[in-house]
């Protein structure tokens, strides 16, 4: 919060500089990615390139997302497919048949939840068996089935996933009873949805689930679920309506 030194990381090839931050191994290790290598930033700001990896994932172009699995598994969402690839063997362990991927979110250590930017199939995948299930037709608080285009997924604890869409507002999975709430804006409430087209979402520890609409919302998630949105102003009063494409969590 106080350090306003930032330092840029030197590196011989400069494709580093376009790499997705997907995350920390299990190693204590920064996992990168970009479209033509797959990057390892050690604690002493060394920089190891995964030859074999990176070999694999070029061949299917430039990962949108790269969440961990378990362990040593990182899931892969290339535009073609998403693939299951171990990063310390440097090898592929799995594809799934779901094409044009926005992101996925881990449920446990056998399925994800997916969804993609330029369809209206949200599914859960099972990593054991390949099969892919949509879910757009669960039971609802609208009756009415799930529009899709996720333009973001993040879970949100016991069981819950945000969805949000590009279209349809917000969607609220229960993966334990198979139903989903429908959340979207309405012009005449001011503490609902900015609007029905979302670009991103981030939950926090304390639980907070910070809403890109655009214009940046944020409601409690615990313990009262969904009853209000609240929009940043600034010391004017006036609604801050800028968008945000990433969010982070100081401690």
């Amino acid at each position: 919060e106080n350090e306003k030194l930032f330092k840029e990381l030197t590196y011989a090839d400069s494709s580093i500089k376009k790499a997705l931050i997907c995350g920390q191994t299990s190693e204590g290790n920064l996992l990168l990615a970009s479209g033509k290598y797959c990057y390892i930033i050690k604690d002493d700001k060394s920089v190891t390139i995964l030859e074999k990896l990176s070999k694999l994932v070029e061949t299917r172009s430039s990962p949108v997302d790269v969440r961990q699995l378990k362990n040593d598994e990182w899931l892969f969402c290339l535009p073609q497919n998403i693939v299951l690839a171990n990063i310390k063997q440097q090898k592929i362990i799995k594809s799934f048949s779901y094409t044009d991927p926005t992101g996925v979110c881990k449920i446990n250590d056998t399925s994800f939840i997916t969804g993609s930017y330029s369809k209206d199939t949200i599914a859960i995948v099972n990593t054991n068996t390949g099969k892919i299930t949509p879910i757009n037709n669960w039971k609802s608080n609208t009756g009415m089935p799930m529009g899709g285009y996720m333009s973001g997924i993040t879970a949100i604890g016991n069981s819950r996933y945000a969805v949000g869409s590009r279209y349809f507002g917000l969607y609220i999975i229960d993966v334990k009873d198979s139903s989903y709430e429908h959340v979207v804006s309405n012009p005449a409430i001011a503490s609902s949805l900015r609007s029905n087209f979302l670009q991103s979402l981030f939950y926090t520890s304390d639980g907070t689930l910070f809403i890109n609409a655009p214009g940046l919302s944020y409601t409690r998630v615990k313990p009262q679920p969904f009853k209000s949105l609240t929009v940043f102003t600034n010391e004017k009063g006036i609604v801050f309506k800028g968008s945000a494409m990433c969010f982070t969590e100081d401690a």
